[in-house]
Order: structure tokens, then C-alpha cells, then sequence
């Protein structure tokens, strides 16, 4: 980021957290926490990151440049052309596609191993 470490985040230390909270909190700050963990800690793993080892956040790349790659060491990465959005809406749209909205499976098993010759 231009002109160093931006304002919201914490700077590195050698400390070693003890819950998911403290290390996310320490690598980027309480306002982008709030922002990005906090709730999807909650939907992720049903309980929050103070209830969670500090390794399970930390798996989570954070990077501190303009570099938008999930992984910036990969030589070979890409997105699909026009995107994730079009690639599902051409996939969900094809012909061989059904999608069925609240289903429970083990209703429609049966059938489906049927139409499948099982």
C-alpha cells in the first residue's frame, strides 16, 4: 500500500496469539475484523474466533499490497472470462442443469438414482 502499513492495521510482532480473534485483530486491525471475520467466523464454525485456536485464522493469507491473487506465488492462476458470476449463470442455465430450491434430498433419492439407471 502506498506509504506503508495503512492506519487500520496493527504492526507485525513475534507474539503469538491465543485465540482466532487476537491473531486476526493483530494482522489487520479491529475495523477490517469487525468487518470480514467476525460474522463469517460465527457462520463458518457456529462459535466466535475467541473460541477458536489461534492457527485457524492464521491460515488466512492477508496480503499488504495491491496484488489480488489468492495465491501470489502460483504461476498459473485465472479467472474466468466474464467472471465467476457468468461462468455459474452459464452453467445453471444449461440444458442438462436442473436446480431444485428447498429440497430435501433424501425425499427425491430415490427418484434420482432411478433417472440415473441406479
Amino acid at each position: 500500500l502506498r506509504g506503508g502499513r495503512p492506519r487500520h492495521t496493527l504492526p507485525p510482532g513475534g507474539a503469538s496469539a491465543a485465540d482466532s480473534e487476537e491473531v486476526a485483530k493483530h494482522r489487520v486491525g479491529g475495523k477490517l475484523y469487525s468487518k470480514l471475520f467476525e460474522e463469517y467466523t460465527m457462520k463458518q464454525w457456529a462459535c466466535s474466533a475467541r473460541q477458536l485456536d489461534g492457527s485457524v485464522l492464521s491460515r488466512i493469507p492477508v496480503s499488504e499490497d495491491w496484488d489480488d491473487r489468492y495465491f501470489p506465488g502460483d504461476p498459473h492462476q485465472g479467472m474466468p472470462q466474464g467472471g465467476y458470476t457468468r461462468m455459474f449463470e452459464r452453467m445453471l442455465g444449461h440444458h442438462r442443469i436442473t436446480v431444485w430450491l428447498q429440497t430435501d434430498y433424501f425425499a427425491i433419492e430415490g427418484a434420482l438414482r432411478a433417472a440415473r439407471g441406479r
